[in-house]
């Protein structure tokens, strides 16, 4: 597979114009261009691509493939509430959500106070956010499918709500901009698999639900998706 960064032109990136009369791309991609301070690295028949992003920039990355069924991981992933991670849950052709899988770390990212009933210092340990809207059916996000061994730790996953009104701070104010009348979803269940978790909740159709996903720093596998009725 291969990877390419493109963002649109005019940007100051400098980069390679595809032009308007390219076959390759959709309506109003016709001003894309390469952007030139990505940097590739080849891993066997697959790449990485990483790059600096300037705040507020759309970027478009297109993977490029023989036919096979492939697994992308996008980062980086981010540690303020307001700023999270968006998940997109897709509905299949017979009504079925897809799974949706996320490699993340939590290295250098905050702390924050999560849902669960951990000792004090695992249970505002460091966090990253991710954001996804209920589909009106269960929902479930696992860490279950994260490695095992020498160099894994634990994770623990709050799933959380905005309350309508707040009578003042709540316990989550720390949480980042606008984050503060979150709450804690109390029909969210835990279920532990080892050292990770997997939690379910009956979703709202189109609420935004917020999921803190805490570790001390290792990398983790994430899962999300959606009953389908």
């Amino acid at each position: 597979s291969m990877v390419s960064v493109f963002t649109f032109g005019g940007s100051g990136s400098g980069g390679m114009s595809i032009g308007i009369d390219s076959p390759d791309f959709g309506k109003g991609c016709s001003n894309l261009e390469c952007l030139e301070s990505a940097e590739y690295t080849a891993c066997g028949i697959h790449h990485s691509v990483s790059w600096i992003s300037k705040e507020w920039e759309t970027y478009f990355v297109m993977v490029q493939d023989l036919g096979s069924v492939f697994d992308v991981e996008i980062g980086s992933f981010d540690d303020n509430c307001n700023d999270a991670t968006r998940v997109e849950l897709r509905q299949l052709d017979g009504g079925q959500y897809a799974i949706s899988n996320i490699i993340a770390s939590t290295e250098g990212a905050d702390s924050y106070l999560g849902c669960h009933n951990e000792p004090i210092g695992l249970q505002d340990a460091r966090g990253v956010w991710f954001s996804l809207e209920g589909t009106g059916h269960e929902m479930l996000v696992s860490t279950c499918d994260s490695a095992v061994d020498m160099l894994s730790t634990p994770t623990w996953i709050s799933v959380f709500e905005f309350e309508e009104s707040t009578d003042g701070p709540t316990p989550h104010t720390v949480m980042g901009r606008d984050c503060s009348s979150l709450t804690c979803m109390e029909s969210a269940m835990t279920t532990s698999c080892g050292m990770h978790k997997t939690v379910t909740w009956p979703s709202q159709r189109n609420k935004v639900y917020h999921v803190l996903v805490q570790s001390a720093g290792s990398e983790f596998n994430m899962k999300f998706t959606s009953a389908s009725q």
